[in-house]
């Protein structure tokens, strides 16, 4: 299944007041949303966001964007994975950010531990309830894995604390509440004068272990817009420990555009026991990229034995763009069919967000947005929203 992201790349403002289109695509969508009569309304502000109104809960493969925002952002992301069912989630915080906002992914929840959707969960997360407002349940078909994942905005939980804390980086605690769960994410985007504008999206679902596919489209790459483009993943139930032989790697692969980018994503880099070698195991199997990590990319070819350090699932995907470049194509595969990739997070800094309603025949849901393109503005200091109304 293929999902594709449309994103505004090359709008300019000239002696503050002249904005140039220089995107076909997008003057294109500009005037025929004014030929058709759709809704258009334009607006100054900074930063922006794409609201998701696609559906709460879904079984099928693949993973839906359901945050999309642009501004000066700084972000941190972290997991957990821990058999004891409470521990510490790491947030990383820049000098003089604040939070924007925070978002947390439960991985993995067994059938008989699903919680309600918009209900408080039994997981607590600083010492709240948490309450889950997306599910994507197991597609796999298989019922043993029980890929069912659930996603929260946790912005009222943890803003108070974390602006509290020093920067660096600090815990937040987490309590499974008594749940079976494979581990945990969590995501802050904090609010950061001091970096460029930049346009984060989360991928959140059941990437299907067969093979997925999804494209980050725009209008062609200047040479600023290649130099910081980051990809972390977050995936459950791989396991592997160093010194394994290639022939029995739970692992999965990820491509970009057409290129491989790593055959060793996944086992279990945040898994909290004190011996990961000996103690970690089923109900704290998890990886994400992020804190502590690094966007240095595995090496290619890989060993044909496995390093926990070779691949810690925080990506760069500069070396697979080049100037001119219309669009980032990212495909995975699992090939041990038993890992669960539920997050896919980018930070694209000099890049803003576009997703249009016409890009249904893609395979991405249209009702996913109803944003319709953004435009940065004297280097990130202003946006202009031009939103076009999804059909009825």
């Amino acid at each position: 299944m293929q999902r594709l992201f449309s994103i505004c790349a090359n709008i300019v403002i000239v002696n503050n007041t002249t904005l140039l289109w220089k995107g076909t695509a997008l003057r294109k969508l500009f005037f025929s949303a004014i030929a058709a009569g759709a809704a258009l309304s334009v607006a100054i502000a900074s930063p922006a966001s794409a609201a998701y109104t696609g559906p709460a809960s879904w079984n099928t493969a693949g993973l839906k964007p359901v945050i999309v925002e642009t501004g000066q952002y700084a972000w941190s992301i972290d997991g957990l994975g821990t058999l004891d069912g409470t521990g510490n989630i790491q947030v990383e915080k820049p000098a003089g950010g604040t939070v924007h906002k925070a978002y947390f992914v439960a991985a993995q929840v067994q059938d008989g531990s699903k919680p309600t959707l918009n209900t408080p969960s039994s997981i607590l997360l600083n010492g709240s309830a948490v309450t889950f407002q997306y599910e994507s349940l197991n597609a796999s078909g298989d019922d043993s894995n029980a890929f069912n994942n659930y996603f929260a905005d946790v912005t009222s939980l943890v803003s108070s604390t974390i602006d509290g804390q020093s920067a660096g980086v600090n815990n937040i605690t987490v309590d499974e509440g008594g749940l079976d769960v494979e581990g945990t994410a969590l995501v802050v985007l904090f609010n950061d004068s001091t970096v460029d504008v930049a346009t984060v999206v989360l991928a959140f679902g059941n990437s299907s272990p067969s093979g997925d596919s999804f494209t980050l489209a725009f209008n062609a790459l200047s040479a600023p817009q290649t130099q910081d483009l980051q990809m972390s993943v977050g995936i459950s139930y791989s396991y592997n420990l160093d010194g394994d032989s290639r022939d029995g790697w739970q692992s999965s692969s990820i491509y970009v555009n057409d290129t491989l980018m790593t055959d060793i994503a996944g086992s279990f880099d945040d898994c909290e026991e004190a011996d990961q070698e000996t103690d970690c195991n089923d109900g704290a199997l998890l990886t994400v990229g992020g804190v502590g990590g690094a966007t240095t990319n595995p090496t290619i070819p890989s060993s044909d034995t496995w390093s926990q350090a070779a691949d810690d699932e925080l990506y760069s995907l500069t070396p697979f763009v080049e100037v001119g470049d219309t669009s980032i194509t990212v495909k995975t595969s699992n090939p041990s069919s038993d890992d669960n990739i539920f997050l896919d997070a980018f930070y694209l800094k000099h890049i803003v967000a576009t997703v249009d309603d016409g890009l249904a025949d893609t395979g991405f849901d249209p009702s996913s947005s109803a944003l319709g393109a953004f435009a940065v503005l004297s280097a990130g200091v202003a946006s202009v929203v031009v939103a076009r109304r999804r059909k009825a």
